[in-house]
C-alpha cells in the first residue's frame, strides 16, 4: 500500500463524515499543521474523530492503538495511520 492509497481510504471516510453533519467538520488539507511530520489536519469540534476511527475500521483498518477519541491509530498492510489530537501521520507499520 502506498500512502496515497491510504490518503485515498482517509478522503473515503472523511467525505462519509462530512455528509452526516451540517457544520464544518473533518479534514483540513493543505493547512498548516502544528507538527511537520502530520500529513494532514482533521477538525473535530464534536466527537467525529472517532467517526473517522470507526469509518477506517469500515475499509478494512486494523486496530493498532486506542487511548481515546483523540489518540488512535489504525493499520493496512504496511501503512498506519495515527491520529494525535487533530493531526493525522501516515508512517509504515511495524508488525511486532
Amino acid at each position: 500500500m502506498t500512502t496515497e492509497e491510504a490518503l485515498g481510504d482517509l478522503r473515503i471516510a472523511n467525505q462519509k463524515i462530512v455528509k452526516r453533519h451540517r457544520y464544518p467538520c473533518g479534514m483540513e488539507e493543505g493547512v498548516d499543521v502544528k507538527d511537520d511530520r502530520a500529513r494532514t489536519f482533521f477538525n473535530s469540534p464534536d466527537g467525529q474523530n472517532g467517526e473517522l476511527y470507526y469509518e477506517l475500521r469500515k475499509l478494512k483498518w486494523g486496530n493498532a492503538k486506542w487511548q481515546a477519541e483523540y489518540y488512535w491509530a489504525v493499520w493496512k498492510e504496511n501503512k498506519q495511520i495515527e491520529y494525535v489530537e487533530g493531526d493525522i501521520y501516515i508512517t509504515e507499520h511495524k508488525k511486532i
